[in-house]
């Protein structure tokens, strides 16, 4: 029994008790809490300030919502690459094994890469960075002769992508629109 009462696996997803979770005391092994009460007690936070624990299938949920979006993008990507004479090419995957991925033992997984050439031949190269980064729901990279550009989905987890365009090392973004690729070459 948890000290709130309940046997494990008998709570609600999102469930925010350690104890009630078995894989959280391995999660939180390596990390050294200072105010252990602090981190145990959540009476005197807000609950929409509360980040649900992860679990396996909601990691599993997490990585496929990641590979459909970003097989939605690199459509996009090849859409207006094919209307404006550029050539959009699948690229050799890459494998996504993150940290949580290890943690629950789910396997790797392919993802997408693209090739986008100008008509002129100047080339761009378009990976996937990752999915569980700070204050995105995922991380693109885009390899051009002018530089390293990011996008990142700044919408919440499990919503409709709002695709932010950064170039690496400044701070102001901007919506992405698949025209911007001829900026970059």
């Amino acid at each position: 029994m948890s000290p709130r009462g309940k046997k494990t696996g008998e709570l609600p997803p999102g469930a925010l008790w350690a104890e009630e979770i078995p894989q959280v005391p391995q999660m939180l092994a390596g990390f050294q809490i200072k105010n252990r009460a602090a981190v145990e007690s959540h009476a005197s936070t807000p609950s929409s300030m509360l980040m649900p624990m992860p679990t396996a299938g909601g990691t599993v949920r997490r990585v496929d919502d990641w590979l459909k979006r970003l097989d939605n993008l690199f459509n996009r990507i090849k859409a207006w690459a094919a209307a404006n004479g550029w050539t959009a090419d699948d690229g050799p995957p890459v494998p996504m094994r993150e940290e949580i991925m290890r943690l629950f033992k789910i396997g790797k997984r392919p993802q997408p890469t693209l090739t986008v050439l100008s008509p002129e031949g100047a080339k761009i190269s378009i990976k996937p960075k990752g999915l569980w980064v700070i204050g995105a729901n995922g991380r693109v990279d885009i390899y051009s002769g002018k530089g390293v550009f990011t996008l990142v989905d700044v919408a919440d987890p499990f919503k409709a992508p709002k695709w932010v365009l950064h170039r690496v090392g400044q701070t102001d973004g901007r919506p992405f629109d698949p025209k911007q690729l001829a900026e970059m070459i």
